[in-house]
């Protein structure tokens, strides 16, 4: 009514963050593109904020595609107008997650190894943590076992010193599955404990996540009912 396009612009932003924590994809996504445009009018160049934004929605969609366009585009933005480190991390930590969805582990590592870096300069722990899982997961993802469980303690470390109880969780579940190869005990109490803090935090997801590695760690053990 104000004709405030600048209002506009944030209030789609907001309803687009609220939709996506709510799992509402299909209408977050469709409020960030429409701010995304209303941007571009504004300012003649693409938010990589928003950017980001739509390719992590596009990611829990699955379509890997279309979040490594929206990505790349990011990272081509960011260096353009060299953006700040924590989306310049944040932006490196997704090309990753991509590339690791693809099972393109080599790949995934590069730039996963990137954002550590920038992580690590800015003294971001919670990303650094963060990151610290995603390079195990695609080490994992390459056999690389001893590796791997390197990098998750770094991330359990990240996570208990920020009192993070989701994230050590979801590296617990993690760990589990890297174990499964090579240390079917040590994966059933992974999996144990992270179904424990999912179960205290009623994060339905994540207790459903653990329950299948345990199934799946009982399994390759040749026993549990």
């Amino acid at each position: 009514e104000l004709d405030d396009r600048h209002w506009v612009l944030h209030a789609l932003n907001v309803l687009g963050s609220v939709r996506s924590s709510r799992g509402l994809l299909e209408e977050a996504l469709d409020n960030y593109m429409e701010s995304q445009d209303l941007y571009i009018e504004l300012k003649g160049y693409p938010d990589p904020g928003v950017l980001s934004n739509i390719g992590g929605i596009y990611l829990q969609l699955g379509d890997t595609e279309k979040a490594l366009e929206c990505y790349l585009e990011v990272l081509e933005a960011l260096n353009d107008m060299e953006g700040p480190a924590d989306l310049r991390t944040a932006s490196m930590l997704n090309m990753g997650e991509v590339y690791s969805r693809l099972c393109m582990y080599e790949e995934a590592l590069v730039y996963l190894y990137q954002a550590l870096e920038s992580a690590e300069s800015a003294d971001m722990l919670q990303a650094s943590a963060t990151v610290h899982e995603g390079i195990g997961a695609a080490l994992a993802g390459l056999r690389r076992y001893d590796e791997a469980m390197v990098h998750f303690e770094k991330a359990m470390e990240g996570f208990s010193s920020l009192e993070d109880r989701r994230g050590e969780a979801f590296v617990l579940s993690r760990m589990g599955h890297c174990l499964i190869d090579t240390d079917i005990d040590g994966a059933e109490e992974s999996y144990g404990r992270s179904l424990d803090i999912f179960r205290s935090l009623q994060d339905a997801r994540g207790v459903v996540e653990a329950l299948i590695g345990t199934g799946r760690a009982l399994h390759a053990k040749g026993g549990g009912d």
